[in-house]
Parts: structure tokens; sequence; C-alpha cells
């Protein structure tokens, strides 16, 4: 009866250390398997970022270059319509000096000086448009408008007076209003040509200090 105890204890004993056994190494497996599929993740994502930082770097890299090209090209095109604008200037003076000897004096010389130079500020004006900033463009060509109606102005003077010399019928009152008239175009151009002036210098301060 002793024996059949001590077997049925001994018994009990073993299954409950094989139990214990059991559940120590499960969960070690656990443990290790944890920090396996943990390990396994760090280094999944240590790699993901090292892509990632990888990635916005040439990103960052792309983003220079591209903003440095535009620097260039900015700095070239700004010099191009300075170099444009400053030549333009000068026509504009070129007709103004033409537009003064022909106030002075209205005869078919000074007349021909006045249309020649026009013709050729005309000409650079629409070959450099594409570097023209629209309003400025529409501007120039209003001042170019109103030297044309100054030439106009004065060439319709020079027919009346020679007609009056040749004997026809114009009267004082006619020249006077002709000259009135070139007078106000004449005023008209020195406002605009002042006007233009002081918006080229604007935009010449507004570039400088975005540089």
């Amino acid at each position: 009866m002793n024996s059949f105890f001590n077997i049925l204890w001994a018994s009990l004993g073993s299954t409950a250390l094989i139990g214990v056994l059991v559940f120590l190494f499960r969960s070690l497996i656990e443990k290790i398997l944890s920090r396996s599929i943990e390990h396994t993740y760090d280094i999944k994502l240590e790699a993901h970022k090292a892509q990632l930082n990888q990635e916005l770097e040439l990103m960052k890299g792309k983003i220079q270059l591209e903003y440095q090209i535009a620097q260039i090209q900015f700095s070239r095109y700004s010099q191009e319509q300075f170099n444009l604008y400053n030549e333009l200037w000068a026509s504009l003076c070129d007709l103004r000096s033409s537009v003064e000897r022909l106030w002075n004096e209205a005869s078919v010389s000074n007349i021909n000086q006045l249309a020649e130079q026009l013709g050729t500020t005309k000409t650079k004006v629409e070959k450099s448009s594409l570097f023209m900033e629209p309003h400025h463009y529409d501007e120039i060509k209003m001042i170019l408008n109103e030297f044309t109606n100054f030439q106009f102005g004065k060439v319709r003077l020079m027919e009346l007076r020679r007609k009056r010399m040749e004997g026809d019928r114009v009267n004082q009152g006619m020249i006077n209003n002709v000259i009135s008239n070139n007078q106000s175009t004449k005023e008209k151009l020195e406002r605009y040509l002042d006007d233009y002036m002081n918006c080229l210098r604007s935009q010449l301060r507004s570039e400088d200090s975005n540089t």
C-alpha cells in the first residue's frame, strides 16, 4: 500500500515538474520569438528611415539645384531686361530731343529726323517686347503714339503755312489751333516720359532689393 502511494506521489511530482518545465520552455520560446520579431522590426524600421533620409537628401539636392538654376536664369533675364530698358530710354531721350528741335523750328529736315528716330525706336520696341513687362510695353506704345501725333501735327502746321504763302485762304485761327494742339501733345509727352522714367526707377529699386 505504501508503495502505491509512493509511486502516485512520484508520478504527480514528475507531472508537475514536466508542467513547470513546459511552461518555462514556452515562456522562453515566446520571449525569444518576441525579441526576434522586435529585432527584425527594428532593422526594417532603421532601413526604412535610412531610405527616407536618403530620398529626402536627394530631393533637397534637386530643389537646391533647381533654385540655383532659377537664380542664374533670373539674373540673366534681369540683366537683359536692364540693358533693354536702358537702350529704350536712351532712344526715347533722342526722340525728346528731336521733338524739341522740331518745336523750335518746323522744318523738313527736323520732320525727317523725328520720323527716322521714331521708326528706329518702334522697331526696337517690337523686337525687344519679349523681355518687357506687359504694362511697360503698353505705356511705351502709348508714348510712341503721342510722338506720332506730334509729328503729324507739325506736318499739318507746315502744310497750312505753305498754303497760306501760296495764296490759299488759310486764316490764322486754323494755324493757331494746330499750334495749340501741338503744344498740348508736347506737354502730354513730357508727362508721359516723366512718369515712365519714375516707373522704371521704381522697378530697378525693387529688383535691387530682391537681389
